[in-house]
């Protein structure tokens, strides 16, 4: 065979490998052996050129590559070093989402008790995420000790974080949110001492505070902060599970 018939050879063998690995069947369904014999196979490696054939080559040998690495990856993961790798990090995980609860729990229970000493024993804080809270007149306590708002008297507080686009020079640039928002209320008698009332001037008294509240707001962004950072180093370990890399 001539050099570009060897090198014809050699890339219909890696073409083979690749397709019996992702498909198990071959790329090429003629007995190579045999094909490489027949004219076929020599006028068809005399219409290409070195330079298709090398580029055909780097391409297959890339993928041969990646299947072989992904192979390799696979079997490592049913050792004890691989399986070990992936409890390390899926225990790790698990942790870390318990610390966010633990410290969202925290903030809700100092947060309630701040808003009752605040506003009145009948409030309380209904919701709480790690980005928004909701504060509203109580109706009434379920089983679990879990409030129900009395409806139609609730306000929400966003406290979390956001990116704003400041310019081509500066970027994106973080920005803690401490804002509000409450539904339509609809017409009320203002001549009586009534729930609707009460919810108005503790939603005054909550905004308009400037000791209490802003310790607060502190407060809250530096736990959103805290689970900000535990969050960046779970979605770590998350990408470290779905994608794998054997350690060399």
């Amino acid at each position: 065979m001539t050099k570009k018939e060897s090198f014809y050879y050699e890339l219909m063998k890696v073409q083979n490998e690749v397709s019996m690995i992702k498909n198990n069947r071959p790329f090429w369904n003629e007995n190579l052996e045999e094909y490489i014999t027949t004219t076929t196979f020599r006028k068809k490696a005399d219409q290409l050129t070195m330079k298709k054939l090398e580029a055909e080559m780097k391409i297959w040998q890339g993928r041969l590559e990646q299947l072989n690495a992904k192979k390799a990856l696979t079997a490592w993961l049913e050792t004890t070093e691989g399986k070990e790798y992936i409890q390390k990090r899926e225990d790790e995980m698990k942790a870390l989402h318990a610390k966010v609860l633990d410290i969202r729990e925290d903030a809700r229970k100092h947060t309630s008790a701040l808003v009752k000493q605040f506003l009145g024993e009948q409030w309380d804080v209904t919701r709480f995420t790690n980005d928004c809270m909701g504060i509203a007149i109580i109706e009434k306590y379920r089983e679990d000790g879990r409030p129900v708002e009395l409806f139609g008297h609730e306000f929400d507080i966003n406290f979390g974080l956001e990116w704003e686009y400041k310019g081509a020079e500066t970027g994106w640039e973080k920005k803690h949110l401490w804002s509000m928002n409450y539904g339509t209320m609809g017409s009320f008698d203002i001549t009586e001492n009534n729930t609707r009332i009460q919810y108005l001037v503790g939603m005054t008294k909550f905004i308009s505070d400037t000791t209490v509240i802003p310790e607060l707001r502190n407060y809250l962004h530096n736990m959103t902060e805290e689970i900000r950072e535990i969050d960046e180093r779970y979605y770590e370990l998350e990408k470290e599970v779905k994608n794998p890399v054997k350690p060399e």
